[in-house]
């Protein structure tokens, strides 16, 4: 677990670190926009071949190989900004590799937890991860702002280098028990030759109930499975419905390094302050989820969530200052949006998809998500010709617009869902799983 809080944190630190430098040096929030794209859109094309690489190479030699091409891209990026040279553009090559390498990394990272932690440890096991991916989304933002400014950024990345390196030593070091392991599941797979890919689903599954980073990297057995989920009707509609939400919430999120800097006028520091302290507001809510369904009924909590969202968006774009409101506005919309988001769409999509098809809706959520974020690009190039402040303000109206008008304009498909969704929870407790 202490690995992957180094990689993760070097990741989470590149990642915001090149947004708020493109967003410094650009003001141009579509390609701030086109950054985080390029972290999420390498898993649609590739998450079909993950379970097909790892077994015919394995879950180790993926999960180590996977690391060693992030860690060259990183090097040549390192290079580039150290010799001034390419300046920004280097960060979009840079951020499509890291998020190729993930779409194969985390997959074998939860494929082979049970073999560490024993089976009936994982659920522990992935709240440990889970809390250490609380950390470094609090500390890789402010790493990220501190370090974008020296030598071009090339003392970030040479950073993020070091603590990826220091992330593979437990791996390294563990190298006999992997393919010990490994050994074990190439013998089964003689007589089960689906054993690689039910141990991948396995850790989706339980990556899943536990709602990690609403499993960007869920790869799949084919496009096919996206297509049989989305023949159900209510699946369509749970889908539609976190797209959404998303694209006209979420883009705040994605643009608050031009907010930052252009709105509000402050430098990188404290827009690193502004993702940590995002990152800190959220950490409580989907340890909440369930005592706000239990209290609000999964209909109201979506209803009442998105009202608070705008209201919190509305209040941060009123202000030209990094003042008390701006502060207020933003920790309401960290506090409710990634509740919302991580925990009670998560619960929603998980209960109704049901547990025979809980791989295939992990992955379909995954590849929704990494679907939104090409209407972010257009959004931000609408918040670059107009300013950031009253497109996302906007953005968040129609946002809240649509959602209202899912629910009462489509009344019968919205009662259909929460219907499905209490009959597949009622069920689930009832088999005691």
């Amino acid at each position: 677990m202490a690995a992957e809080t180094l990689i993760g944190t070097a990741y989470i630190a590149l990642a915001s670190g090149l947004a708020i430098k493109v967003g410094e040096q650009t003001h141009n929030s579509a390609l701030v926009a086109l950054l985080v794209a390029l972290n999420a859109l390498p898993v649609l094309g590739l998450s079909q071949f993950v379970t097909p690489t790892l077994e015919r190479f394995g879950f180790y030699r993926v999960l180590i190989w996977s690391q060693v091409v992030a860690l060259l891209a990183m090097t040549v990026t390192a290079i580039l900004y150290a010799l001034g040279t390419m300046s920004f553009l280097a960060a979009f090559f840079l951020i499509t590799v890291i998020g190729s390498s993930l779409a194969f990394h985390v997959p074998a990272v939860f494929g082979t937890l049970a073999w560490f932690v024993g089976e009936r440890q994982v659920p522990q096991g992935v709240s440990s991860i889970n809390l250490r991916t609380g950390i470094t989304w609090i500390g890789g933002p402010l790493l990220g702002a501190t370090l974008i400014g020296v030598d071009n950024g090339a003392a970030l990345i040479a950073v993020a280098i070091v603590l990826c390196l220091l992330g593979l030593v437990p791996y390294l070091a563990s190298r006999r028990l992997f393919l010990e392991r490994q050994a074990e599941l190439d013998a089964q797979r003689t007589h089960d030759p689906e054993c690689v890919l039910r141990a991948v689903d396995d850790g989706i599954e339980n990556a899943d109930l536990n709602g990690v980073c609403m499993l960007t990297q869920a790869p799949v057995r084919s496009g096919i499975a996206y297509l049989q989920l989305l023949r159900q009707p209510t699946i369509t509609f749970i889908m539609v419905l976190y797209m959404v939400l998303y694209v006209g919430l979420g883009i705040y999120s994605i643009l608050l390094a031009t907010w930052g800097s252009v709105t509000l006028g402050v430098a990188a520091m404290a827009v690193g302050t502004l993702y940590s302290v995002r990152s800190i507001s959220s950490i409580p809510g989907p340890l909440l989820t369930d005592a706000v369904l239990g209290r609000l009924g999964m209909s109201r909590t979506l209803v009442i969530s998105t009202v608070v969202l705008t209201a919190s968006i509305l209040v941060a774009m009123n202000q030209h200052s990094l003042n008390a409101l701006a502060w207020i506005g933003l920790i309401v919309y960290g506090a409710v949006f990634f509740t919302l988001t991580s925990g009670v769409m998560t619960t929603l999509v998980t209960v109704t998809v049901g547990k025979e098809q809980r791989a295939e809706g992990a992955a379909l959520y995954a590849a929704v998500k990494g679907i939104v974020s090409i209407p972010f690009v257009f959004i931000g190039a609408a918040a670059t010709a107009w300013s950031p402040a009253p497109v996302l303000a906007v953005s968040a109206v129609v946002g809240l617009a649509f959602v209202l008008l899912m629910r009462f304009g489509t009344k019968a498909r919205w009662n259909q869902m929460i219907a499905e969704y209490h009959s597949r929870l009622a069920a689930t407790a009832d088999s005691g799983t």
